[in-house]
């Protein structure tokens, strides 16, 4: 019964900390979301050059999602989840120092930003299957709904405060643009990255250690939620 309270303990605290690290990102992706945009045409970039900008952070989750759903099991959840967090701080340095254009889009294919409120990318992939090991049965559908809106809620806050630097400039003159406000990532970054390390083991995956089972039954419906999505 100890034991078995000791593991009850450790997988509600990993609940906790995904749950904490996901609402700091998603309040910090959903300021981003509105400042990127502003930050790529407040350089006076044509839209055409700020849709390519755009359109490698998009490629970037999109290739970042698939080095995750293929490698993150071997190398480590933690790891790897933690490695995307640094990739989120150099990223966010990078938009926010008036970086050069070939290294804005260097930084974007690195996955780790989003244009997005709510994320939907290599973070998401970690986090959704950290949990589903964490959860019981029964606290499945109750875990993920709490993930849900607690993304939603964060993002909406992020975004509604991504009107602060002009409210800021409007009091102030002398106010930064809205490029370095985007500088809060480095400190959700590094929030996100401590409480990675803070994880449990036994958010790896158990297959990290046996051969990978293929798809059977549930091949045809995970392809057409994949296809779907």
């Amino acid at each position: 019964m100890v034991a078995e309270g000791r593991v009850a303990k450790r997988s509600d605290n990993d609940v906790r900390l995904i749950l904490t690290s996901q609402a700091v990102r998603a309040f910090g992706y959903g300021l981003a979301s509105v400042l990127i945009a502003s930050t790529l045409s407040g350089r006076g970039l044509s839209p055409a050059v700020a849709g390519w900008i755009l359109g490698a952070i998009v490629a970037g989750t999109v290739l970042a999602q698939l080095v995750v759903a293929r490698w993150a099991d071997r190398w480590g959840r933690r790891r790897s989840y933690i490695a995307l967090y640094l990739a989120l701080g150099l990223s966010a340095l990078a938009f926010a120092t008036n970086a050069p254009l070939w290294l804005l889009g260097a930084t974007a294919l690195l996955g780790a930003l989003s244009t997005e409120v709510v994320e939907s990318g290599p973070f998401t992939s970690l986090e959704l299957a950290m949990l589903a090991g964490r959860l019981d049965r029964d606290g499945l559908v109750k875990g993920f709904g709490w993930y849900n809106a607690i993304a939603a809620t964060a993002g909406a806050a992020g975004a509604a405060a991504a009107g602060l630097p002009q409210l800021a400039r409007q009091a102030w003159e002398g106010a930064p643009p809205d490029r370095v406000w985007l500088v809060v990532l480095v400190p959700v970054a590094l929030i996100g990255a401590m409480t990675a390390g803070r994880l449990s083991p036994q958010v790896e995956a158990a297959l990290s250690r046996e051969r990978a089972k293929p798809l059977e039954a549930s091949r045809p419906a995970v392809l057409r939620l994949s296809s779907l999505f």
